[in-house]
Parts: structure tokens; sequence; C-alpha cells
């Protein structure tokens, strides 16, 4: 491991001054075991004893360095009192000694950093050490799964996370005393299995109101077997709180710090960013390069035999899923014996779904009515905790990403007819939609078959899809 070059080695005139500060006495006998100590400057000391003779000595110099020699120089970079201990074994048993050194100022020049901690912090000569932010427009930068068997289930979209308070925290990160500060503007961001911490009370993730200003935190990168962490001391967190003080570093740049942490199984990772970096991946949340080229809710309709003006998006976060909109109807029978259909196949993701996201928004006072022709072969296997024979279609704004569900509309029909195509017809009118929604909000449709909240694969097609008119 590479470390800073603290300072330079030794000089004989040092050594000799060190000898010169011992006792006369050997410290064998009934004469006690003593330290003595030399400043060559007000961070750097001599330390040797007073013992001659046979003995292996075990020094512990208070700063987290140890060492087996008579004689040994240790450099003090942080000010602050230290407790020296050194034990003496000998064939007649341990002589024991302790000794508090005071080292009343600082010197950063001093400080022995890795590599990883210089990225971190900016090295001894960053003053004001390095800030890091989230990489907020950076789709993913905040991501939740399963960790064994591994998937992920939600990644944050650029900017999602804009209204709770979150993006305007700073993480900055100092040589000196290893220092951590987080500057939060008093409110932070808490997951909503921790807000008991804090007093509050609620269902989900919530901004709540807490002073970090009195709170003194360090950090400190360890390496394991498995990777490196960082971990702080006195409950510092990486500005959303989910009750650990311990992630896994997964990447360490220049700019950019991607870090991970496992709970209950529960696999979190994000990824944050130097102050005023321009990230490669940056995505303006409010330009989708996916919307559909239909202008008007009148050109919402698709038979997949001739061109149509909607771009259909599948769905399945690495999951296997799939969907194809130029598929051979491999049942041309009954109500449905057009040539091509739209094959759906449901991967292990939970959420898998065919949408497509419009550059208009969805008047439900004039337009309330989803139609389509499905089929749902009886070769998948349907069970009451897995896939089920269920078809859903939901109204959401593709701006919410992530959180879209949350003010969705959704029309679910149950029990769909098996090897047979069914024409089926999804009625809003009867849903609750907040008045605020009904003709200015919606922008994105969603088909989810199958049933969600499990990792069961299927297959299923659907045909002549139109969005009717009341």
């Amino acid at each position: 491991m590479k470390k800073n070059k603290i300072f330079a080695g030794l000089t004989i005139f040092a050594i000799v001054l060190a000898y010169g500060c011992k006792k006369d006495d050997n410290g064998s006998g009934d004469q006690p075991l003593e330290i003595s100590t030399t400043f060559l400057n007000p961070n750097i000391v001599i330390f040797s004893h007073n013992h001659i003779g046979e003995g292996i000595a075990s020094w512990d110099f208070g700063n987290g360095k140890t060492s087996d020699q008579d004689i040994d120089t240790i450099a003090y970079p942080f000010a602050g009192t230290y407790n020296v201990s050194l034990s003496v074994f000998t064939s007649s048993g341990e002589l024991v000694a302790t000794e508090s050194v005071v080292i009343t100022q600082s010197d950063p020049s001093l400080i022995e950093l890795t590599e990883k901690e210089i990225l971190l912090c900016g090295g001894a000569d960053a003053a004001n050490g390095k800030t890091w932010v989230w990489a907020r427009y950076v789709p993913q930068h905040m991501m939740k799964g399963q960790y064994d068997p591994w998937q992920w289930w939600w990644g944050a979209a650029s900017n999602e996370k804009a209204a709770f308070n979150l993006y305007d925290d700073l993480m900055i990160f100092k040589a000196v005393n290893y220092e951590f500060v987080l500057e939060n503007n008093d409110t932070t961001y808490v997951n909503v299995d921790y807000l008991g911490e804090f007093g509050v009370e609620g269902t989900e993730d919530t901004p709540v109101y807490y002073d970090v200003s009195e709170e003194t935190f360090s950090w400190a990168i360890e390496e394991r077997a498995d990777g490196d962490y960082l971990s702080f001391t006195g409950g510092g967190f990486m500005s959303y709180y989910l009750g650990v003080s311990e992630y896994k570093i997964e990447e360490l740049t220049e700019n950019e710090l991607t870090l991970s942490v496992i709970i209950n199984n529960v696999l979190w990772q994000f990824l944050f960013m130097t102050e005023g970096y321009d990230h490669p991946d940056a995505v303006d949340p409010n330009v989708n390069e996916n919307l559909s080229p239909a202008t008007s809710v009148s050109q919402l309709t698709d038979d997949f035999e001739t061109d149509a003006d909607i771009l259909w998006l599948f769905q399945a976060e690495g999951g296997g899923g799939s969907g194809d909109d130029e598929f051979a109807n491999p049942f041309q029978e009954g109500i449905n014996v057009s040539a091509t259909v739209y094959e759906y196949k449901k991967g292990a993701w939970e959420y898998s779904n065919a949408s497509m996201e419009l550059d208009f928004t969805i008047d439900l006072n004039t337009h309330d009515k989803v139609r389509m022709k499905v089929y749902f072969p009886s070769s998948n296997t349907y069970t009451a905790e897995g896939l089920k024979q269920k078809a859903a279609v939901k109204f959401q704004r593709w701006q919410e990403a992530g959180n879209a569900w949350q003010t969705q509309a959704e029309v679910i029909q149950e029990d769909v007819l098996l090897d047979t195509w069914t024409e089926l017809t999804f009625d809003f009118t009867s849903i609750s939609v907040p008045a605020e929604r009904m003709s200015e909000y919606y922008n994105k449709i969603v088909i989810q078959f199958g049933d969600e909240g499990h990792t069961e694969d299927g297959t299923f097609y659907f045909d002549d899809f139109e969005v009717l008119a009341k």
C-alpha cells in the first residue's frame, strides 16, 4: 500500500539525543520501568526506556501505532493528549510503564494517507477537505434490491428525490483528525424503518428535523478480505439515514464514490460525486428520449400490423423479461386471426411491465377506457402466491419515475380466461382520481400481466390496443 512521505529518516544526532535522555539506572530489580520522550519538533517524538538487559519491548503509542523496538520515533499529526503504554517482557515477568504525551498543534503534512483516503478527502494539503454530493441527475444514483438471490427492485431516476431535502446535503471529508462533516440544513431524509429513532411516525421515507451542527463525526477506510469499507464514528452516515455507519466501497475515483450496504438481505447502493463535477451520465429529468411519436390521444392505437405512433417499452430490470411488438401470432383463432401481436414475457423482476411514455397528457374526462385483446396460455404456472390470471392497466406520470405508482390510476381485470383470445376493457370511470390529475397529469400507460410482487416468469400476448373516448 502506498503512503505519503511523512518526514525524513532520523539523523544520528536525534538517536544520540534520545539515548542522552535515558536514565542511568537499568530498570531491573526494584527500579521501576520509565518512559523517556524527546521532541524533535512539536509533532515528532522519540520514545525510549530505561530497561537494560534481556527483554522484549511492546509499545502502544496511543494513536493506533505499536512497536517492539527499544527506541522508536512516532509522528503525531493531530493535536491532543495521547496515552502511551510500554510493556517489557523478561524471564522474570512483565514491566509496565505509561506516559501521557501532549501535542499542542496539528501538522497535516505528517498525516499518513492511503491512495483511497487521498481520493476521498483530497489529501493532507486540502485544508477544507473534499466535498461530496449526490449524483442526483445520474439515473440509478440510489438503488434498492434483494441481496441473495441478487436482483434490483428499484433505481432512482434523474432528480427523483428532489422534493425530499436530500440533494442539498454536503458530505465533507477532511484529513485533519479524519473529520467528517455532514451539512444537512437541519433536515435528514430518513428511511421509513428508522423514523422512530427521530420520534417520528410514518409509512414512507420522510425528511425529518435533525440538527447535526453539534455532532462530531470521524471517518476511516478499512481493508478487509472482501473489499474496502468506509465507516464513521459518532453515528455518522452518508446523508440518507438507514441506521448504519458503515458502507462497502464499490468504487472510488477522483470524482465518483459508489457505496453499498446490506440490511436484512436488502441491498442498497448509492452514487456520489464531487461538488461541481460534470458527470458524463447526467440526464436532464425533463428530457425523455423514449417518448412515443404520438402527439394526441387519438393516435394511441396499435394493431401491430401497420406502423403505429407508439414506442413500446419493456421494463425487466435484469430479470430476463422482454417485449416484442412484431411477434407472429402463435394462436390465430377465435376473435384474433391477425398475423402479428405483442409478445409479453415476464421475467424474474417483480414489477415487469410494458409501457408507453408520451409528450402530452391524457385527459381522463374525455378518454377514460383502454381496450385490448389478450391471450393467457395455460402453459404458464399460475399459483396463489406467484403468477396469476390477472391483467392491469395503469395511468402514470413518467417524470415521477420510481415513485409513479404512488399517484397512479389503475384498473385490474382478474380471472382472465386461459387459452383463448379475450377482449378486455379497462374502465377508469369509477376510479377515484384527484381533480388535479384528471386532465394535465398522466402521460404514461403501463400494461402488466400475471400480477406483480413475485419472481415467477410467464408468457402472454396482446393485440389491438386502443385508448377509447367516452
